[in-house]
């Protein structure tokens, strides 16, 4: 998910309609990510994403909840 996050993958997609990046490039691209990051400074990086994924899914129900109220104020 943090390579998905971080873009890692963007340089090896293929595909022009439905993009796919082959088994040997997401191990190649894993094992880098892997071996340049030391693993306290890995589970920082998780951490913090973890929290910016929470954050992002308390927006969305305020979000939900802004839509359900806009919602309910025309209904009446």
């Amino acid at each position: 998910l943090a390579l998905k996050a971080g873009k890692y993958f963007s340089y090896y997609l293929k595909g022009s309609v439905i993009p796919f990046i082959c088994i040997t490039d997401a191990r190649a691209v894993i094992k880098n990510a892997l071996q340049t990051n030391e693993q306290q400074a890995w589970d920082q990086k998780i951490l913090k994403l973890q929290k910016i994924e929470a954050f992002e899914a308390n927006l969305r129900l305020q979000l939900k909840a802004i839509s359900d109220l806009k919602m309910a104020l025309l209904r009446f």
